[in-house]
């Protein structure tokens, strides 16, 4: 009796101990992280810390039956909150604010995978009724690696170019960011491609018809505020060439 019990915890502890690894392999492959710390949280649940990230898995399997082989381990991750609302995005891709002068700022935001790596794009216009150059800024997770700093952005629309007039980029702890002034004649046809691809060094990516939609959304507001303050402006029309994104139509 005191024999079995023993290898009874010898199994438990064994399939602890392999859960614990499986899960600690799964992390640094995900995140590219090797300084990940496991807490075994009872249960079969697993929390690991590493990175910046905390993650939750669940495993099954790892069992011995009658001391022949084992059965193979697999471990998910807990569903955790919506990436959309990490990293101070509040969910919603676009939104107007005001300045402490009172001018209308107007913001856009979505994500782009960049090889392995998720990137935040976000967009800004200030002020909102006067603005001919845009911020596009991508903000890559890259840890503690510096990987884009000698990289020119390259974003092809439909075929064509989209053009920028400077970049600038910047290292923090875990993150690398690319600042871009983009015309607003380039983010309308940003806005206007129906296939819209990137390359950043060696990484060639493509953005989404959902990214696409942010950015068509984004031009509606200006649009709109241009109109608005049409009487603003010694009455000139809301749309001139400079600000033609009258083919642009928002569908959610």
């Amino acid at each position: 009796m005191r024999r079995a019990l023993i290898l009874l915890l010898l199994i438990i502890v064994l399939g602890c101990a392999t859960h614990m690894e499986e899960v600690k392999k799964r992390f640094q492959n995900e995140y590219q992280c090797s300084e990940g710390i496991v807490y075994d949280m009872g249960a079969s649940s697993y929390k690991v810390q590493g990175c910046g990230h905390t993650v939750t898995y669940i495993c099954s399997g790892g069992d011995t039956y009658g001391g022949f082989g084992q059965t193979d381990i697999a471990c998910i991750k807990e569903s955790g909150p919506d990436p959309s609302k990490a990293d101070g995005f509040s969910g919603i891709r676009v939104e107007k604010k005001r300045n402490e002068k009172g001018e209308a700022i107007l913001y856009g935001k979505f994500s782009v995978q960049i090889g392995r790596y998720r990137a935040q794009v976000s967009l800004r216009a200030e002020p909102l009724n006067n603005s001919k150059n845009i911020d596009f800024d991508i903000l890559i997770r890259t840890y503690r690696k510096t990987l884009f700093a000698d990289c020119q952005l390259k974003i092809v629309s439909n075929g064509k170019r989209v053009e920028y007039n400077s970049a600038e980029h910047y290292k923090a702890r875990w993150d690398e960011e690319i600042k871009i002034k983009m015309p607003l004649s380039s983010l309308v046809l940003f806005g206007s491609g129906q296939r819209v691809i990137g390359r950043l060094c060696d990484e060639e990516f493509q953005f989404t018809k959902e990214n696409i939609d942010v950015v068509k959304e984004f031009l509606v507001y200006l649009e709109e505020e241009r109109a608005l303050n049409a009487d603003q402006n010694e009455g000139k029309p809301a749309t001139t060439e400079e600000w033609k994104a009258q083919d642009i139509v928002y569908r959610p």
